[in-house]
């Protein structure tokens, strides 16, 4: 899922490269050819490319939320993810995205053939008072959709939490675990706070803007495209990547201590009266 993840994110970084390019090679003359940018196809597939590549990873990491969710609240569960689940998990989410936002490109009558030519940076985020061809599908996918997965993402990591915290309360372990809880919270509310920060901006002023209460100005756009979204798909690598394998080297070294302390106890106990002990998998002379 990480994998898939990481493939959702970087294509935020082929539109990048895009809008990069177009910003090159139409300086100081794009006010000439701003309507030839935003129609061109190349606009509308980097469009395509921004909306699959941000609904993927919300789709992604909502996927795993849930996933980690069921493993740490009910782990003796049969529902979970297993290879197979997995990959087709995976298909399903994959497939989602692409429609989602493939269809501004098909349904040409609704869309009026410009749902990614509104801005300059192709993006049909609905941050304007006016109420274009295809604003409700624009304003349901970024506002109702994104907001709801942010909301199960955040339940998930605050139960969790709460699960894990009255777990170690019952094996009497609060004060021995305290740091691993703190730091375990911490973690949790990176993961759904840098979410928060990416997308939470841009609910808000989607709110604002279809109702109609302040007006956002066209530069807000240009602002989205370069720092909000780059910014989500900038952090995830590092949030479910290094945080995950640093969790797992501390597994590992624990898991190495319990064994050791394991065999330690096998050499007290393991004597076959010739004075032989067994450690580690292997029989030293005493």
């Amino acid at each position: 899922m990480v994998g898939h993840l990481a493939v959702a994110d970087s294509l935020m970084g082929v539109y990048m490269l895009i809008i990069a390019s177009a910003d090159v090679y139409y300086r100081d003359i794009y006010a000439y050819y701003a309507e030839e940018w935003q129609t061109s196809a190349v606009c509308k597939f980097a469009g395509f490319l921004s909306v699959l590549s941000s609904e993927g990873s919300v789709f992604f990491m909502t996927a795993i939320s849930v996933d980690r969710f069921i493993g740490v609240v009910y782990p003796f569960s049969k529902v979970k993810l297993r290879p197979k689940s997995t990959h087709i998990t995976a298909g399903l989410i994959w497939f989602l995205a692409f429609i989602i936002s493939l269809l501004p490109l098909l349904i040409r009558g609704y869309f009026n053939d410009n749902f990614y030519s509104r801005s300059s940076v192709c993006l049909a985020l609905p941050l304007t008072t006016e109420r274009p061809s295809g604003w409700e599908y624009s304003t349901t996918i970024f506002l109702g959709v994104n907001m709801t997965a942010f909301i199960v993402m955040l339940a998930c990591y605050g139960v969790m939490y709460m699960a894990v915290k009255s777990s170690a309360e019952r094996a009497g372990r609060r004060d021995v675990n305290r740091a691993q809880e703190v730091e375990l919270a911490l973690r949790m509310a990176f993961l759904v706070f840098s979410d928060m920060f990416c997308w939470m901006p841009i609910v808000i002023m989607g709110i604002l803007a279809t109702t109609r209460v302040v007006e956002i100005p066209p530069i807000s756009y240009a602002w989205i495209a370069v720092f909000v979204l780059p910014l989500n798909s900038s952090l995830n690598p590092y949030l479910y990547t290094i945080l995950t394998r640093e969790m797992s080297k501390k597994k590992k070294s624990q898991s190495s201590k319990e064994t050791l302390s394991s065999h330690l106890n096998k050499a007290y106990q393991l004597d076959d009266g010739a004075g032989l002990q067994y450690l580690g998998g292997n029989y030293f002379v005493q």
